[in-house]
């Protein structure tokens, strides 16, 4: 490694190695008046593989200098090839620089999931080169996996038969419909016998950890008082036939409701969404029984990031204002995202706080 002056026309930027998803003109416009004021940069950091320069890290002041009409600029000059640049640009801004969006993580990890050596790497490899944790590399693992799938079977060319001939017992021969065998079930309509509503001074956590709430699927407009969502569904509306992706960037707050099987429809709906989704940031849970046998229970265990066990059972608010205090029930706080410290740090006021 040596600190030189390189010529910005030496250095190479068309070798994939800039990992974000786009870079940000409001910050190169920042870096350049910051350079018109003669405050001092970091250097950039490039590899040279014996003929070429590749720019790893420091997109925003490259183009900063270039805009400014700078001829050179101060490097972080490494031995490396372009490969080496790019696995090295997938973790850059973790911790200087302009901060790194959702989007910009994900960018960085499908570089290595879609790259034929790199995808062989185990999640904990990835998400160590990334520098992001580990559940965040196997769920994009799996959306990616997933759309491949899809993918395949939309493109078979040979389609299954809807209907199969069978012999009854009475020795008649009938047809049954085989289309939906295999396919998980239809949601069914939101019914749910009692409402219920989160406290305030706990809302208040999840806002806290989550910096706002974006989405909140099983709620109604006296529990969104309480909630303050940009975006909720009523019983009416029910969740679980609308597209979620459709209200961009998305932080949920999904309690979910005590009623079977509602409670395992919501979660797989909440999967299904984080899988699929560009937009999805995190989530906080809360089920009102800790069913650790239900199949919903052990997705969540599987799946989520971080678990609160609170140390006493959760009051909930009845319409109009009551506290239920009389909650016979223990609950499970789960929380699917990247802030895990922020989660604990907050959450561990209510109870134990578990990384999963």
């Amino acid at each position: 490694m040596t600190i030189e002056n390189l010529y910005l026309s030496a250095i190479r930027i068309d070798g994939g190695t800039q990992a974000r998803v786009a870079l940000d003109e409001a910050t190169i416009e920042t870096y350049t008046l910051a350079m018109d004021r003669e405050e001092e940069f970091p250097p950039i950091v490039v590899f040279y593989d014996g003929v070429e320069h590749w720019l790893a890290d420091g997109f925003h002041r490259y183009f900063a200098a270039r805009k400014r009409n700078l001829e050179s600029f101060l490097c972080d000059v490494r031995t490396g090839t372009r490969r080496d640049a790019v696995l090295y640009a997938v973790g850059a801004n973790a911790t200087h620089g302009k901060p790194r969006s959702n989007e910009d993580k994900r960018a960085a990890v499908k570089v290595l999931l879609e790259d034929d050596e790199w995808s062989q790497w185990s999640d904990n490899s990835i998400a160590s080169a990334c520098r992001v944790s580990h559940p965040f590399v196997g769920k994009l693992r799996r959306s990616l996996t997933y759309n491949v799938s899809s993918e395949d079977t939309d493109q078979g060319t040979t389609a299954e038969p809807v209907q199969r001939s069978y012999t009854t017992r009475h020795g008649t021969v009938a047809t049954m419909n085989v289309a939906e065998i295999g396919k998980a079930p239809k949601l069914q309509q939101m019914q749910v016998k009692e409402e219920y509503y989160t406290p305030q001074s706990l809302l208040e956590s999840v806002r806290c950890v989550m910096d706002g709430i974006d989405l909140d699927p099983t709620s109604c407009a006296e529990a969104n008082e309480l909630v303050m969502a940009s975006c909720y569904y009523t019983r009416e509306q029910n969740a679980l036939e609308q597209d979620w992706h459709e209200h961009g960037p998305c932080s949920v707050w999904c309690p979910l409701p005590y009623t079977r099987p509602l409670m395992g429809q919501l979660v797989d709906k909440l999967f299904n969404f984080i899988n699929e989704s560009h937009t999805f940031e995190e989530a906080c849970l809360i089920c009102n029984t800790t069913d650790t046998s239900a199949r919903w229970f052990q997705r969540l265990l599987v799946n989520s990031d971080a678990v609160c066990f609170p140390r006493q059972r959760v009051a909930f608010v009845l319409p109009g204002g009551a506290i239920n205090d009389n909650n016979r029930y223990a609950q499970a706080i789960f929380y699917i995202g990247e802030d895990l410290a922020a989660f604990a740090n907050e959450f561990s006021l209510w109870g134990e706080v578990v990384a999963l």
